[in-house]
């Protein structure tokens, strides 16, 4: 580790991961410093118990855009992934259940076999999905847009502009469905990693959002990636070393160093100072400019904004090593199957997930929390011994901070035994197989993972969040709050989910404001 670089990106997460590999492709000298002794932040594989390696934190790829794995050629650093069809299972209570295909025909005769009306109404809401993901798509890779720059996207369709900006999910799905068994799991992407319900205004966004993926060269696609989730950031950081990047774990950064009102480096825990023409900052809006940007360095009404503005999450993550994969009364069998590789979402009817947000909101745990599982080594057998399995567990609602009289410890062993019991009702042989497993409520994410309030996304994606407001109205965090310090994580436009996007926008935004003659040339 030296002590000058063109730029040093503090966290490597993936999108300070993916910030750094532009910035080295293009020649400038990079430091990627890390906490951790680790790379990849929640994007990472661990072992369980001896044997058994988990996505510890995020459980499937889908947003990842092909530009960046084509871009810092990933692949050849090892990103191999299967796409999962079907994409998701539904069992229910009654033994029935529901495939959901990236294929929206599959999907509608999947549907059809339980409610034919609703299966008869899937391919016109596939199509608006696709329609709103579509021109949605143009704004991601770039700078966030103005309100009137998107809204002329919608110049032809002005009704999916007030639905994707303004509605709440259930509206949308309600539109087309009727049965709770459709609408239910319809919720659930809309909702996962938001502190929100269904019936809550903006929620509609999300859904149209991770509908524009481009794995396999089509939306909706979502993949599982072969070794885990860590297998991504690993390749990431090969890439950045390959372009001539450096990468230091262990290494704290406690605060950022200011010269003639710019960011001119980052100041270590331990006391060295790392000098820099530029510093991006994986971190939250809020830890960066209020906790390791100095006081004077940021305006009193953006600090103020921030510290006011409240990003707290109520999504648990519980992975498992078992014995044997979950015999599902809905579809019965131990042999890995299509149940099994898919993944398996329980979703409540969506009067349910409300009263669940409605507890979470009072600082309660939801007595019915909805789930989305992955049985990584149904597909990557490489992650479990022969004849056994692990399970990535994502879940709502686990609020950040409890109700009075509520204990943390309690409530947390709780949320295992619900958990265990739910999946329970749908294989009975869940609990009997579980050799051992791991919790992590949005404090143990805040603290295992450094994102403020345990917020996955680094602030909801509802309105007030996203595209020309995020982080915040009139603040990009590219450059514009402090000079020659750029946010490159999930804060920034577009926002969360493993898409690398922030990363590439920042990177983008730093080359830009090079050219424009903002730094100095050596």
């Amino acid at each position: 580790m030296k002590g000058r670089y063109d730029a040093v990106v503090i966290g490597a997460g993936h999108n300070g991961l993916v910030a750094a590999g532009y910035l080295a492709k293009n020649g400038l000298s990079v430091l990627v410093a890390e906490r951790r002794e680790v790379v990849g932040g929640a994007v990472w594989t661990h072992e369980i118990v001896p044997g058994f390696r988990v996505s510890a934190g995020a459980q499937v790829l889908g947003m990842l855009r092909a530009r960046i794995i084509e871009d810092l050629e990933l692949r050849r650093h090892g990103l191999a992934y299967t796409l999962r069809d079907p994409d998701v299972f539904t069992p229910y209570a009654d033994g029935s259940h529901i495939f959901w295909y990236p294929d929206s025909r599959r999907t509608a005769e999947s549907i059809a076999r339980l409610a034919p009306e609703d299966g008869a109404a899937y391919p016109a809401f596939g199509a608006m999905l696709e329609r709103g993901a579509a021109k949605l798509e143009p704004f991601l890779m770039r700078p966030r847009p103005s309100m009137a720059e998107f809204a002329d996207a919608f110049a032809d369709e002005p009704e999916l502009l007030n639905t994707m900006l303004f509605a709440s999910v259930r509206d949308v799905v309600d539109r087309y469905f009727r049965s709770d068994k459709v609408t239910g799991p319809l919720c659930y992407f809309a909702l996962s990693g938001t502190g929100a319900g269904p019936s809550t205004p903006g929620t509609a966004f999300l859904k149209f959002f991770v509908t524009a993926t481009d794995l396999g060269g089509a939306r909706g696609n979502w993949a599982l990636v072969h070794g885990g989730m860590g297998a991504i950031t690993q390749a990431l950081a090969a890439s950045v070393r390959a372009l001539g990047g450096e990468i230091e774990t262990g290494v704290e950064v406690a605060g950022i160093a200011m010269r003639a009102g710019r960011a001119a480096g980052v100041v270590l825990a331990d006391g060295r100072e790392i000098a820099a023409d530029i510093v991006l900052s994986n971190a939250d809006a809020k830890r960066t400019f209020c906790e390791l940007a100095p006081v004077d360095a940021v305006a009193p009404e953006i600090r103020s904004a921030l510290a006011a503005r409240r990003v707290e999450g109520t999504g648990f993550k519980i992975n498992f090593a078992v014995g044997e994969l979950p015999d599902f009364h809905a579809l019965p069998g131990k042999i890995a199957g299509p149940q099994h590789r898919a993944g398996i979402i329980l979703a409540p009817p969506p009067d349910m997930i409300e009263r669940g947000w409605d507890e979470a909101k009072v600082g309660r745990p939801t007595a019915r929390p909805f789930t989305h599982f992955i049985i990584q080594s149904a597909t990557d057998p490489t992650l479990a011994p022969e004849g056994k399995h692990t399970i990535s567990m994502w879940g709502h609602h686990f609020p950040y901070r409890l109700a009075a009289g509520l204990d943390f410890a309690t409530e947390r062993a709780r949320l295992a035994e619900r958990m265990i019991d739910l999946v329970g009702e749908f294989a009975p042989n869940f609990r009997a197989s579980i050799i051992a497993h791991e919790i992590y409520t949005p404090r143990d994410i805040e603290t295992a993972y450094g994102l403020a309030g345990g917020q996955i996304y680094q602030g909801d994606m509802l309105p007030g969040g996203i595209l020309w407001d995020r982080p915040l109205p009139g603040a990009s965090g590219l450059g514009d709050v402090v000079r020659g310090l750029y946010l490159c994580g999930a804060a920034a436009h577009p926002g969360g989910l493993v898409s690398g996007m922030p990363g590439h926008n920042a990177a983008r935004a730093v080359l830009a404001d090079m050219a424009a003659g903002q730094f100095k040339q050596r």
